[in-house]
């Protein structure tokens, strides 16, 4: 089994849009482990990207986590999870105060997937980051 690297580590990398996971074929078993999420917003605050960009949406990555693969290297199962990012360049979020004029870091927070959670990833403004 590979080893991850961490989300930080992960986005803080320049070529992070470089990396690339083994092809997936139809069976692969995914596995959702959970989903990062940021706090909502109250009254006077938006969404800001960590690298400059100014106001933005939130948008959902997809983390691979782990890539299970059998002796022969025939990929078997993908852990991964999704994380709220910046809609403009798929950064970290912080929160943008316009009444004080500041800006702060997200806490991110993991919620755990439940097996009768069902995402449909067709619905989502999902990215795909990979190992």
């Amino acid at each position: 089994m590979a080893i991850p690297m961490s989300i930080s580590e992960r986005l803080n990398s320049a070529d992070n849009a470089a990396l690339t996971a083994p092809h997936l074929h139809p069976g692969v078993k995914k596995v959702l482990l959970g989903t990062y999420t940021v706090p909502p917003l109250v009254e006077h605050e938006t969404y800001c990207c960590d690298r400059g960009c100014g106001e933005c949406e939130k948008a959902l990555l997809e983390e691979h986590r782990a890539i299970i693969t059998s002796r022969a290297g025939i990929v078997q199962e993908r852990h991964f999870s999704y994380m709220e990012v910046s809609a403009c360049c798929y950064a970290r979020l912080g929160i943008w105060n316009e009444a004080t004029a500041t800006g702060e870091e997200c806490d991110y927070h993991f919620t755990a997937a439940t097996e009768q959670e069902v995402i449909p990833h067709a619905t989502l403004n999902v990215k795909e980051n990979r190992l």
